[in-house]
């Protein structure tokens, strides 16, 4: 369900980056979509490891979930810039 919500707030924010430059809510959809998706990898990131057959190292996942974090900061600053 994380992984959907994450999945989500990613296309909602895509939709955002969409919107014409002048659109005053640009930026909030592009804002508020990328925070809602980071607050979701935090969440994960700070969760129990996932169970069953790990074929990911915890290490590994950590590292997955800072670089994604790095990425969706990127986009937020980005958007930003582009007023």
């Amino acid at each position: 369900m994380l992984y959907d919500g994450t999945l989500k707030a990613l296309a909602l924010a895509r939709e955002g980056f969409a919107q014409p430059v002048e659109d005053p809510r640009r930026i909030e959809t592009i804002n508020a979509n990328l925070l809602k998706a980071q607050a979701i990898l935090g969440d994960l990131q700070d969760g129990p490891e996932p169970r069953g057959r790990r074929r990911i190292r915890p290490a590994t996942l950590q590292r997955l979930y800072d670089y994604h974090n790095r990425r969706l900061l990127e986009a937020n600053l980005r958007s930003r810039r582009r007023r």
